[in-house]
């Protein structure tokens, strides 16, 4: 079972999505912080997705970068139409991403896990509507 770690400021967001993808057969973790999950050595996830709200945000987008390097695993981030293939460029994640608009539906964020998951080896990051 593939565990995906979640990292999203909205805790009622988070929760959602994780039950969500309870019933996809996943195991989720949310982490309240992107520090906090740096810190924890014990969750080796298959997959992060992250919720983004600012572009401007070089810090955070510097976070996301120390996420791909600790975890060495692909990427969603839950963005609210902020970001599109070209602004998802500013991070330097090498791994697979995707980036899944807000709001969204759990279908588009459940292809898009799915996808992730199963894809082996693309630097390409899609948009998922």
């Amino acid at each position: 079972m593939a565990e995906i770690v979640i990292f999203e400021k909205d805790l009622d967001l988070a929760d959602n999505i994780c039950e969500m993808l309870k019933y996809g057969n996943f195991n989720p973790v949310v982490l309240k912080s992107l520090p906090e999950g740096i810190k924890i050595p014990s969750h080796h996830p298959s997959l992060l997705i992250v919720g983004f709200e600012d572009r401007n945000d070089h810090a955070f987008l510097a976070k996301i970068d120390q996420l791909c390097a600790h975890y060495h695993c692909p990427l969603i981030i839950l963005s609210p139409g902020l970001l599109g293939p070209n602004e998802i460029e500013q991070c330097n994640c090498k791994l697979k991403k995707e980036i899944v608009n807000k709001p969204f539906t759990f279908r588009s964020l459940h292809s898009a896990v799915l996808k992730l998951l199963k894809e082996t080896s693309t630097d390409t990051p899609a948009l998922v509507n």
